[in-house]
């Protein structure tokens, strides 16, 4: 089992780095969600009480459809940036790291770089 990780350990590095990247960028939008979600409570609360705030100036549907419209944008934003850059980048180096010529470098343990610059 050692074995198999030593060989393989700069692919698991790298997905581990990654999926570490896509937990990060998760954990921003899920407190972006909240305080988003938090500024319209706000608004609701200082329409129903008549309160003059900066939310209150707006009419509360309007806000909402801002609301969602900036939500859905970033979200949107950042799971197509997810999806097209890095899981193609993973699913490349996955591809070439077990391909025929670069499998056998990795398994050999030479350093693919030193083959490139020569002597």
């Amino acid at each position: 089992m050692y074995k198999l990780f030593y060989m393989y350990k700069n692919i698991i590095i790298t997905i581990i780095i990654f999926l570490y990247i896509y937990f990060l960028i998760n954990v921003f939008l899920y407190f972006y969600f909240l305080i988003n979600v938090f500024l319209y409570m706000l608004h609701c609360v200082s329409a129903q009480t008549k309160t003059t705030t900066h939310f209150s100036k707006h009419q509360g549907r309007e806000w909402l459809h801002t609301y969602i419209y900036i939500h859905t944008y970033i979200h949107t934003y950042i799971h197509t940036y997810i999806h097209t850059y890095i899981h193609t980048y993973i699913h490349t180096y996955i591809y070439y790291s077990f391909s025929h010529t670069t499998s056998r470098v990795f398994i050999s343990g030479i350093d693919p770089l030193e083959l490139i610059k020569g002597d």
